[in-house]
């Protein structure tokens, strides 16, 4: 689930936001969090700092409590920007889609969080933000009448051609300039329904020396 947020929430993101750098890092072994002097499956600090950069915002997803990430990433040097959704122990007899809500660990939540950590956005995102809440809005409304969740979340497809939802750039109408990049993160517990743990989306530009498979 955490996964398919993630992915969600990018093409929020890109469709909305198109001037936004976007990276989406797959993280199949919690351990590669680690140092590699503490775990053998641990990344090299210079592997890290590669695909979560030194100084961009991270948003992080977890299938689980968020403090584990903490602890699994402290000694990183972006700790201080690792910013973690995760379970807090909000349920009840519900929809799939409305249990990752009442944990801010939907598309929408992570979208707004993607608009509180780039500073450049500001006002301009305003528009969106209120797009997101009424969603959320018509989410809550949705599935107590129906007992189900919306079809645009249960049918989403990634890469699936729509149009735009009539949401203003910003106030004046023009292209937001190229943005501060910011990275986000999924994960699941291991040994949860499929051996994924996490996915990593970062929003940042390319590393010059960075493989063509990650910099897109």
């Amino acid at each position: 689930m955490p996964t398919l947020e993630i992915l969600a929430a990018v093409d929020i993101l890109r469709r909305h936001l198109p001037e936004l750098r976007v990276r989406v890092i797959n993280v199949v072994d919690l351990m590669t969090l680690q140092d590699q002097a503490e775990h053998p499956n641990g990344l090299s600090h210079r592997d890290f700092d590669t695909l979560f950069t030194t100084d961009k915002p991270i948003i992080f997803a977890y299938h689980g409590y968020p403090w584990l990430i903490h602890r699994l990433t402290y000694r990183r040097t972006n700790h201080k920007n690792l910013h973690v959704r995760g379970y807090k122990e909000e349920g009840t007899t519900t929809t799939p889609f409305d249990m990752v809500v009442r944990n801010d660990m939907d598309r929408f939540h992570l979208v707004a969080d993607v608009i509180d950590r780039v500073p450049q956005l500001g006002s301009r995102a305003a528009y969106l933000k209120q797009w997101l809440r009424d969603r959320l809005i018509e989410h809550q409304h949705y599935i107590i009448e129906y007992g189900v969740d919306m079809p645009e979340v249960t049918q989403w497809r990634w890469g699936q051609p729509r149009t735009p939802p009539e949401v203003k750039n910003n106030s004046h109408g023009c292209r937001l300039p190229c943005l501060q990049p910011i990275t986000l993160v999924a994960a699941k517990k291991p040994g949860c329904y499929s051996r994924l743990n996490s996915t990593c989306i970062t929003l940042i530009p390319p590393a010059r020396n960075m493989p063509a498979q990650l910099a897109r």
